[in-house]
């Protein structure tokens, strides 16, 4: 699927009622099968933390990207800037917070 199907596909999968085990189950399978997956960091990444952190951090650090894979082995460098820089600053504000220094990482190694 293009990027843009993908993102509407994590917005939709995430906005569904269901369990944090089952979503979270449904987003390793997403994540095999989609090569841009990672490149979604800042969507997926600040919900799921805030949603259930002890659940979905370790799927959280084993994707964080700051680019995207795309088909045909291009790649994209996702800059964080406008919405998404005040995504992530909250999102890291919150982790500096839980003294989550292996996300904190994330943000400083990755970007």
């Amino acid at each position: 699927m293009t990027p843009r199907e993908l993102e509407q596909s994590l917005r939709s999968l995430m906005q569904r009622p269901m369990a944090d085990a089952e979503l979270r189950e449904q987003l390793e399978k997403l994540a095999a099968v989609e090569i841009s997956f990672a490149g979604f960091t800042w969507l997926f990444g600040p919900e799921l933390y805030r949603r259930n952190r002890v659940l979905f951090r370790p799927f959280i650090l084993s994707r964080f990207s700051t680019y995207m894979t795309l088909p045909k082995r291009k790649v994209e460098v996702i800059h964080w800037k406008g919405d998404k820089a005040r995504i992530l600053d909250a999102w890291l504000a919150e982790a500096d917070k839980n003294d989550d220094a292996d996300l904190s990482a994330g943000f400083t190694n990755g970007n």
